[in-house]
């Protein structure tokens, strides 16, 4: 399958040369934001596609490319905690034929626009499996140009439940093709257990615990849930989950869950307290994905979902001044600039700061993803991804939006200078 999806890029002229890791570079003349209110005159020098040093400008001994920011703000990378590159979308793939013709054609120029963005790392969120996971190995080897890909395979569901019942159903028939590659039924113990040793290296994986508030869906049962949180411990996956009512929310940091897809919320305040109180307590992370609930909102104006998004809303700033919400958009129909611009401008309709909104970004980010120690700082031994922006972000949200130059792992891939 691997092999299958390299000659399908390579066929499409998607191959770049070199690797993924630039040669040695140095910016100077930088303002650099290492995560407070404040910004520090400097330089910073990378090797190897990490950053080796930050000094007041760059030593006598540098004989590596230069770059000079010419006085601008420089920050870290920003890092989209809930994305769909292929299992979504307005036409989303219904069979092998047009999943490889995505493949192919499409999906190259997406990849590219994140990065345009400013996007520098994507999770997927539940994807076709295993191409998802083939997909990411291109890109992380540098042989195709996009934003570093993690993903957590396919949904951990049920059938009749979520996706199954809405992306793999068209007029209440089931796609048996769209069922294999999207999902885990958690009713058979030895499916689940050959997806989670397959799934080794993933960021995590993606339990449905919801039924979408349709009669027709099926939620999964506590029990369910309790033992693939057990299994995943076992083989060292963290279990992130699709919930959106606050009462199972809290269900489910009882079995250990410790990080939500979505915010979960509704219209009951209290309800919404108790889950923020829980969170806290536990160290507990929401991927924000306001623009998905305010897309949905404006397509149906269903009840329900605009008392998610009241709930949503709500918890969204109380999460941010704890560290505990981390960026992420969910809108795979909306092109990746849009999708940030939007998500930022509903974060900070929310009331969170534009410190918060950076922070969400890259690295409270990074924390969900359990990639604290290598993403989303600017600091000696991290990955080299940097955001060059013409104006301040601490001073509104349009300074993170259309970055001048983009860094990723040490290498520019985007060049407005």
């Amino acid at each position: 399958m691997r092999a299958a999806v390299q000659r399908r890029l390579l066929l499409a002229g998607l191959l770049l040369l070199g690797g993924a890791r630039g040669e040695p570079l140095g910016v100077f003349n930088a303002r650099i934001w290492q995560g407070g209110d404040t910004y520090s005159l400097g330089a910073i020098e990378i090797e190897a596609g990490r950053i080796a040093a930050i000094r007041s400008g760059l030593s006598e001994e540098w004989d590596g490319a230069r770059m000079d920011a010419g006085g601008r703000f420089v920050v870290p990378g920003l890092i989209d905690t809930h994305v769909h590159l292929l299992a979504g979308g307005g036409d989303p793939p219904d069979s092998q034929e047009s999943l490889e013709a995505l493949l192919d054609a499409g999906v190259a120029s997406r990849l590219k626009s994140f990065l345009a963005a400013g996007v520098t790392t994507v999770s997927s969120s539940g994807d076709f499996w295993p191409e998802i996971r083939e997909l990411a190995r291109s890109v992380g080897a540098g042989q195709l140009q996009g934003p570093r890909i993690l993903y957590m395979g396919p949904f951990f569901s049920i059938p009749g439940g979520h996706p199954d019942a809405t992306m793999c159903t068209d007029r209440r028939r089931v796609d048996p093709w769209c069922r294999g590659k999207l999902l885990v039924d958690l009713s058979n113990p030895g499916q689940v257990e050959t997806a989670l040793a397959d799934l080794v290296g993933a960021v995590g994986i993606k339990l449905v615990y919801d039924d979408l508030g349709a009669v027709r869906i099926r939620h999964v049962d506590v029990a369910s849930a309790s033992d693939l949180v057990q299994r995943a411990a076992r083989r060292g996956l963290s279990v992130h989950a699709h919930v959106y009512d606050p009462r199972e929310g809290l269900e489910l940091i009882g079995l250990g869950v410790r990080r939500f897809v979505h915010v979960p919320g509704s219209a009951d305040r209290e309800a919404n307290r108790a889950l923020f109180a829980a969170m806290r307590d536990q160290d507990v992370m929401a991927a924000s994905t306001l623009s998905m609930l305010d897309f949905a909102v404006e397509r149906t104006g269903a009840l329900t979902t605009r008392r998610r998004l009241i709930g949503a809303r709500f918890l969204a700033p109380l999460l941010a001044r704890e560290g505990l919400l981390a960026f992420g958009t969910d809108v795979p129909w909306v092109a990746p600039a849009g999708a940030v611009r939007r998500e930022i401008g509903l974060l900070r309709q929310a009331g969170l700061s534009p410190l918060e909104v950076l922070q969400s970004a890259t690295q409270h980010a990074a924390s969900y993803l359990g990639r604290e120690t290598e993403l989303g700082r600017i600091a000696p031994g991290y990955v080299a991804d940097l955001l060059v922006l013409q104006s301040d972000p601490l001073e509104g949200e349009r300074g993170l939006l259309d970055p001048l130059v983009v860094v990723k792992s040490g290498r520019i891939v985007v060049d407005r200078r």
